[in-house]
């Protein structure tokens, strides 16, 4: 089974869909054991929608979607955030 360091040298390409199938289907298996990184992975996918929404926000003078991500983050108990 991974370890936990290996899942989270991996996380970026896993979410991407950039793995092979044997290595995507041992981080699944790791994750149904591992609380951890189960929350690691899913504060990875929020910064990332966070990002992306920064981006295009920068590009618009307002986003609700942007306000909502954030009011989202705050909201979060703060071992939760990312």
């Amino acid at each position: 089974m991974l370890k936990c360091n290996e899942v989270a040298q991996n996380a970026s390409a896993y979410l991407d869909g950039n793995l092979p199938p044997l290595s995507r289907w041992r981080i699944r298996l790791h994750l149904a054991m591992c609380e951890n990184c189960r929350r690691f992975l899913e504060q990875l996918r929020l910064s990332g929608r966070l990002l992306r929404q920064h981006e295009r926000a920068r590009t618009h003078a307002s986003d609700p979607e942007v306000d909502t991500l954030v009011e989202e983050v705050l909201a979060a108990p703060p071992d939760r955030r990312p």
